[in-house]
């Protein structure tokens, strides 16, 4: 969902109802665990790989929730959105839902650090424990 809030919030999990009303944001939980379930499913509305100046960021947030400098704090702190100094904001983390990539099915990892964890375990193996292609 690309700067476009709209529907993000229609059908909350179950953990979240009682957070989520019309698609708004009514409180932010304080159990640290549906604060991130909550900031996963906001995080949606920002494209991976794409940088977003602050001003389009506050227009994306205002549509979920009304403290919005509160929320995207939060995102920030919480490392599903990085910035610069100079207020460019990117997603950092989060999932990411079924889509296509060519030919190919990407199914649901987290960004960030998914590649890490990859990156270490193949940089682990040694010549002789990876697998041969025949």
């Amino acid at each position: 969902m690309d700067q476009n809030a709209d529907g993000l919030l229609a059908d909350p999990p179950d953990q979240l109802r009682a957070f989520v009303s019309r698609g708004r944001i009514t409180a932010i939980p304080a159990k640290r665990t549906r604060r991130r379930l909550l900031l996963n499913q906001v995080a949606q509305a920002f494209e991976p790989g794409r940088r977003f100046p602050e001003a389009t960021v506050d227009e994306i947030l205002k549509q979920v929730f009304d403290d919005h400098c509160a929320l995207r704090r939060y995102l920030v702190d919480e490392q599903f959105l990085s910035r610069t100094a100079a207020g460019v904001y990117w997603r950092a983390g989060g999932t990411v839902g079924w889509h296509r990539v060519g030919w190919h099915r990407v199914g649901w990892h987290r960004v960030g650090w998914h590649r890490q964890l990859t990156t270490r375990r193949r940089s682990c193996q040694s010549p002789e424990n990876r697998p041969r292609i025949l």
